[in-house]
């Protein structure tokens, strides 16, 4: 790989670089479909060993950082081999220290990072930079573009794996894990730990998996158990107890409920009482004129045959004085007069 891309940029300008990759051959080197940042942060280091610092910009696909084929229009231009970044010259000049800052090229795989090529710029004021006077007399100022020659893939070489705990029925066999890996025992009881591997050979003795708790740690584990088991006592009779009064509740509102229906119920009933007692005092006053009527009918009959009486009494006193005028007017040989028939 070439050497430290480095980069002179000018205050008075927009920051702008290229970083193209090729292979061994000089043909344009694919780095599309990967994940890939720009970190741009202050330059420092401390007994020749760099120290991480926060970025001032982190430059992405989406804002500053783009891939396209070779901008020197060489090779094949289907094949996006080429790192664009730029930033505004404004927020450069607002943020960017005078001096050296880093912007490296960083791959990103699954969530971690990996450095890919480290990147120094330098930015000053045009004064400062000797290449500017070489930029005004017509020499290009500084390099934009610095290509990275690289024979193998920039992909680069999966690491090994970190060390890690494996199981299986049995202990373990040479073909088992790597070094530093420890292998558990799952048919064992109580299950045996085995390791660490080292050398390709695993350790032929294992250690029980069990607890080591002194007296003291038992004594205080066995007191937080029985709490625990308090606790979820205690949590069961809460629980029972908001059921009762759940219960309660449910009852005291059905009782409402027959209650309210045994009001309504009175309620009906007093109507139909009331309703009865008007019925019943129009019936007595119905009969009370009836019987009245059928008193004042009897007294009219009553009357009626009195008068019958005396006018057939009345009818038979005439009967009787008209024979009685007859032997009185015309015949009468006793000229007194107690048997006039008119005395």
């Amino acid at each position: 790989m070439a050497g430290l891309p480095q980069f002179l940029i000018s205050t008075q300008t927009d920051p702008y670089w290229e970083i193209p990759f090729f292979d061994a051959a000089g043909n344009p080197l694919s780095v599309e479909g990967r994940v890939f940042e720009a970190w741009i942060a202050p330059a420092t280091s401390k007994s020749g060993v760099g120290e991480p610092v926060a970025p001032i910009k982190v430059l992405t696909f989406q804002d500053g950082l783009s891939l396209v084929p070779p901008t020197d229009g060489s090779g094949d231009q289907t094949v996006k081999n080429t790192f664009v970044h730029q930033v505004s010259r404004a927020f450069a000049q607002a943020n960017f220290p005078r001096g050296e800052l880093t912007a490296d090229i960083l791959e990103v795989v699954n969530g971690a990072r990996r450095l890919l090529v480290p990147v120094r710029l330098r930015y000053d004021d045009p004064a400062a930079i000797r290449d500017f006077v070489a930029d005004r007399a017509g020499v290009t100022f500084g390099a934009g573009r610095q290509p990275i020659v690289t024979p193998v893939a920039v992909a680069g070489q999966a690491g090994r794996r970190g060390s890690g705990f494996l199981s299986g029925e049995g202990p373990p066999t040479a073909a088992d894990g790597e070094d530093g890996d420890y292998w558990i025992d799952t048919a064992a009881d109580p299950r045996e730990l085995y390791g660490p591997k080292g050398g390709g050979v695993w350790p032929g003795e294992s250690e029980p998996i069990t607890s080591k708790l002194t007296p003291e740690l038992r004594a205080l584990r066995d007191a937080a158990l029985e709490a625990s088991a308090g606790a979820a006592a205690g949590a069961q009779a809460v629980a029972a107890d908001r059921q009762a009064v759940t219960a309660d509740r449910q009852a005291v509102d059905i009782g409402a409920t027959q209650v309210e229906s045994v009001r309504q119920n009175v309620v009906a009933a007093q109507a139909q009482v009331s309703q009865d007692a008007a019925a019943s005092a129009a019936a007595r006053e119905a009969a009370a004129r009836a019987k009245d009527e059928a008193l004042q009918a009897q007294a009219a009959a009553d009357a009626q045959r009195i008068a019958a009486q005396f006018a057939a009494g009345d009818a038979r006193q005439y009967a009787a004085l008209i024979g009685t005028a007859a032997l009185d007017f015309n015949f009468d040989t006793d000229p007194s007069s107690q048997n006039d028939w008119n005395s």
